[in-house]
């Protein structure tokens, strides 16, 4: 294949910084003066720069007045940095940026932490490649993507993302499976599912298994599934609903932990209104729901998942994993508070 006029600029500076020509903390020539000695037009030499940004050789300055310059080596941060980007940040979160910035360290990367709004999404991605960063890490976001720049998504099972991305989950259909075989296992039938998703229940993997794992114990699931995602499902009249169409109701199944604690805390307050000793489950183990009222739910090792996101990101940065081969990498989950289900038979 045939190199890129970009790629051979590329390769001529970047020689040009390891003989020692550009030394770190000079500033290049400008783009006009380089583009005319090599030989190519602004926009080639240009490419070419943000090539080597990219890598981590060079860093622009603060504005285009400033120019480009040899980044500079650090003896902790020889790598450069990486980009995570957080749409919030709980006691979950926190611990995904733990593993993150432990795994970071062990890379030699600095990692930046982003959680710009929403609508901004797109402008802060920009401003962090356009500063040199070497790769991003969404978390439970589903940001920008053109496939040409290293990117990993964290903690992606309840979105839309597509098999040629880099993803970093939590093995939700195991652990969907493992808490329809507890609740099972108590004697539980009158069970509902209640998601904050409007996905379908095909694309969700630990509401997909755990309905599969009702049928396979010959518990017909129509009926059972509630988006809280859906204007007219409010808490309130979402278990008045679920009261009405399954007054016999014992489990509800939720799909993260804020769901079931908001869940039970609203049946609490409707009294009479709602059956009582129904049995709420959660996903996700978050910490400032667990303390309190402590409930079933299914942990994710979110410190795992941010380790892991960072070792597949150096690896893509540093050439050791293709880029063009993208792959799904599930870390274990585990069964908490099984012993908090009620029983509705003995066990023996």
């Amino acid at each position: 294949m045939p190199v890129r006029k970009q790629d051979e600029i590329a390769g001529i500076l970047r020689k040009r910084i390891q003989e020692g020509i550009y030394v770190p903390g000079v500033r290049l020539p400008s783009e006009v003066i380089l583009a005319e000695e090599l030989g190519v037009n602004k926009v080639t030499l240009n490419k070419a720069v943000s090539k080597l940004i990219s890598e981590g050789l060079l860093i622009r300055g603060s504005s285009t007045r400033d120019g480009t310059f040899v980044r500079e080596e650090g003896c902790l941060i020889p790598g450069g940095t990486i980009t995570a980007v957080f749409y919030h940040l709980d006691s979950f979160g926190t611990q995904i940026l733990k593993g993150i910035v432990n795994a970071a360290a062990r890379n030699n990367y600095l990692p930046v932490l982003l959680c710009p709004d929403p609508k901004n999404m797109n402008h802060a991605v920009s401003k962090a490649r356009a500063a040199g960063t070497r790769g991003i890490i969404y978390v439970a976001s589903d940001g920008p993507n053109d496939g040409t720049f290293p990117t990993v998504y964290v903690d992606c099972d309840l979105l839309p993302r597509k098999e040629k991305y880099f993803c970093v989950n939590c093995d939700s259909t195991h652990g969907g499976v493992m808490m329809a075989d507890a609740l099972l296992a108590a004697g539980h039938r009158e069970i509902v599912y209640v998601a904050n998703s409007q996905i379908s229940i095909r694309e969700n993997p630990r509401c997909f298994h755990f309905f599969k794992r009702l049928e396979t114990a010959g518990i017909a699931v129509a009926g059972r599934f509630y988006s809280i995602a859906e204007p007219e499902n409010i808490y309130p009249l979402l278990l008045r609903r679920i009261a009405a169409e399954h007054p016999g109701v014992t489990a509800i199944a939720a799909e993260n932990d804020y769901i079931a604690a908001t869940l039970r805390e609203t049946a609490a307050e409707l009294g009479n209104a709602f059956p009582a000793n129904v049995t709420y489950t959660g996903f996700g183990d978050i910490q400032e729901f667990q303390r309190i009222h402590p409930f079933p739910t299914i942990t994710q090792n979110p410190y795992e998942l941010g380790s892991t996101a960072v070792e597949i990101l150096s690896s893509v940065i540093e050439g050791r994993i293709p880029l063009s081969a993208p792959f799904l990498q599930e870390i274990p989950v585990e069964l908490k508070g099984a012993e908090r289900i009620r029983q509705l038979h003995g066990t023996g």
